[in-house]
C-alpha cells in the first residue's frame, strides 16, 4: 500500500500565497483520472466557515457540501473502493494513517477496520468536538449525489482514494460547498467588504480633488491632472472587484470576462501609478518642460513590459490551484519573479532620479520645490519600509503554516497593501494639492541674477562708437511726427517742410 499525496504542505502554501486568488468553492471532476490501486491523491483545498463564524454571524443555515460524481466507462457496482473525502487539513495525518489507510482485514493489525476496501479514517478528539468524521462519498453510490453538513470552520482537503480497483478509471461530476452567505471561499469573503470600503474612499478622494481642481483650474499643471486619473482608476478597480465578488458569491463561479476586466484595471492602475512616480522623480513638469525622446521610450518600454508580466502573474496566480491548470511550482515562480525584479528596478530608478533632482533644485536655490520633493522622498522611504515589513511578515507566517492563519491572510495580501496605496496617494495629493500657489511648483525659466548683471555689463549702449546720446536736449520734431527727417530741407511724412 502506498500513499501518494502531492506534497500537501506546499499545496496549501500555493493555494494561499500571493494576491489570494482562490478558485470557486466548487471543484470539477470531469476528466479526473483515479489514482492507481491502494493509493490516494490530494486534489483541492476548501476554506469553510460555519454559520456562527461567518460574516453576518448566525444568518443562514450551516454550510454543506454537495458531492456529485460518477465513473465513466466502467460499471463499479459492488466495488466501493473509490471514494471522495473532505478531511480537516489541520488533522489529516491524525485522521489518515499514511502507512495503512485502506481497510484490508486480511492484512491484519488492530486498525478498527469494519468496511473492507474503503478508506480508513480515524476519530480525532480536538478537546471540544470530534473532527474525525471526514465527509466521505463513494463513487459507487447509486444515488450519484450526496449532501453533507460541515461541522467545523477550517481548511478541508479534498482527497480521492482507491482501495483496490485495478483498472484505469476516469470520473465526472463536481464538488460544491455552500456557505450561509453564498458561494465565496472563506478566504475571499471579507474582500467584498474591503472593496466596498475602497469604492467609498476613492470616491471621497476624487470628489475632493475635483472640487479643488475646479476652484484653482487656472493653476493646474500636468502632475495634478495625472493624480486625478490615478484616483479615477482606483474607483474603477474597486468597483470591478466588488462586482466580481458579488457575482461570484451569488452564482458560485467567477465569470471570466468580469474577472479579467478587474485584473486589467488593477494592472493599469499599478502601471500608471509607477510611471507617474517615475516621471515626477525625473523632474517632468518641475525642472523640465518635457522629457527627452530617449527617456520617454525607456518609460514606455518599461510600462509595456510591466503590463505584460503583471497580467501574466495575476492570471497564473488566479488559476494555479485548479486541476485543469495544475501549473508546476517553477512555472508559477517564473511568472512571479519578473514583476518583483521590475519593482526593484523601478524603485532604484526613482530613488536615483529623485536624488539627482533634489541636488539640482538645491543648486538652483528653488527652496519651495526642494521642500516638496524632500517630503516626497520621505513618503517613498516610508512606503518601502512598510512593504519590506509586510513581505517579511508573510514569509514568517508561511513558515508556521496556514492552518490557523488562513482566516486573516487576506489582511496581509489585500487589506494592508490597499491601505498603504491609499495612504501614499493621500500624501501625494497633499503635496501636490491644487491651490493659489500651485504654479510655484511647475516648470518655469529662471535666470540667475549674476547672469543678468553680466548681460547688462556686456551690452552698455555707450560702448558703441557709432552711437551718440545727448542728455537733456530738446527735440525739434513735433510730437505727432514719426520717423527720421533730415535737419535741412527734409520733408516731413505729411509732406510739409521741416522747420
Amino acid at each position: 500500500m502506498r500513499l501518494h499525496v502531492d506534497v500537501l504542505t506546499l499545496f496549501a502554501v500555493l493555494a494561499c500565497d500571493g494576491p489570494s486568488f482562490a478558485g470557486a468553492q466548487s471543484y470539477s471532476l470531469d476528466g479526473l483520472k483515479v489514482p492507481r490501486s491502494y493509493s490516494l491523491e490530494s486534489l483541492y483545498l476548501f476554506y469553510v466557515y460555519t454559520a456562527e463564524d461567518a460574516p453576518g454571524s448566525g444568518a443562514g443555515p450551516d454550510p454543506y457540501v454537495d458531492f456529485f460524481a460518477e465513473a465513466r466507462g466502467h460499471d463499479l457496482e459492488g466495488s466501493p473502493s473509490i471514494e471522495l473525502s473532505m478531511v480537516s487539513y489541520a488533522h489529516i495525518w491524525e485522521a489518515i494513517d499514511p502507512t495503512y489507510f485502506c481497510c484490508v482485514p486480511e492484512w491484519g493489525g488492530d486498525t478498527g477496520c469494519t468496511n473492507p476496501k474503503q478508506l480508513l479514517i480515524h476519530s480525532v478528539d480536538t478537546g471540544n468536538r470530534s473532527v474525525a468524521e471526514a465527509l466521505t462519498y463513494s463513487v459507487t453510490d447509486p444515488a450519484k449525489r450526496s449532501s453533507q453538513i460541515v461541522q467545523a470552520t477550517g481548511m478541508y482537503i479534498l482527497i480521492v482514494s482507491n482501495c483496490g480497483f485495478e483498472q484505469p478509471l476516469t470520473l465526472g461530476g463536481k464538488i460544491v460547498v455552500h456557505h450561509s452567505y453564498g458561494f465565496l471561499p472563506g478566504n475571499e469573503v471579507w474582500k467584498m467588504t474591503l472593496y466596498k470600503g475602497l469604492i467609498l474612499a476613492y470616491f471621497l478622494l476624487g470628489l475632493f480633488w475635483v472640487l479643488l481642481s475646479v476652484r484653482w483650474w487656472q493653476q493646474l499643471f500636468n502632475v495634478q491632472i495625472y493624480i486625478g486619473i490615478v484616483v479615477f482608476l482606483g474607483i474603477l478597480e474597486s468597483g470591478l472587484w466588488y462586482a466580481t465578488f458579488i457575482d461570484w458569491n451569488a452564482w458560485g463561479q467567477r465569470r471570466q470576462p468580469l474577472f479579467v476586466t478587474a485584473i486589467m484595471s488593477t494592472v493599469f492602475k499599478s502601471v500608471f501609478s509607477f510611471m507617474l512616480v517615475v516621471v515626477a522623480a525625473l523632474g517632468w513638469g518641475v525642472t523640465k518642460p518635457f522629457l527627452e525622446r530617449k527617456l520617454i521610450l525607456k518609460v514606455q518600454c518599461l510600462a509595456f513590459l510591466y503590463i505584460c508580466f503583471d497580467f501574466l502573474r495575476y492570471a497564473v496566480l488566479s488559476v494555479r490551484s485548479g486541476r485543469e491548470h495544475n501549473l508546476p511550482f517553477l512555472v508559477v515562480m517564473a511568472c512571479v519573479i519578473p514583476v518583483s525584479v521590475m519593482n526593484g528596478v523601478i524603485f532604484m530608478w526613482v530613488f536615483s532620479s529623485l536624488s539627482n533632482l533634489m541636488v539640482t533644485l538645491s543648486e538652483r536655490q528653488q527652496t519651495e520645490k526642494l521642500w516638496l520633493f524632500e517630503r516626497f522622498w520621505m513618503v517613498l522611504v516610508a512606503t518601502l519600509f512598510v512593504a519590506t515589513l509586510l513581505i517579511l511578515s508573510q514569509f514568517i507566517i508561511l513558515s508556521y503554516g496556514m492552518v490557523s492563519s488562513w482566516k486573516w491572510w487576506w489582511i496581509l495580501t489585500d487589506l494592508v497593501p490597499q491601505l498603504l496605496y491609499v495612504a501614499d496617494l493621500m500624501a501625494i495629493m497633499y503635496l501636490w494639492c491644487p491651490s493659489a500657489t500651485s504654479k510655484e511648483y511647475a516648470f518655469c525659466e529662471q535666470v540667475d541674477t549674476n547672469d543678468q548683471e553680466s548681460w547688462v555689463a556686456n551690452t552698455r549702449l555707450d560702448d558703441d562708437p557709432n552711437l551718440t546720446i545727448e542728455h537733456g536736449g530738446k527735440s525739434g520734431f513735433e510730437p505727432d511726427v514719426i520717423g527720421d527727417v533730415g535737419r535741412s530741407g527734409g520733408k516731413s511724412p505729411s509732406g510739409g517742410n521741416s522747420p
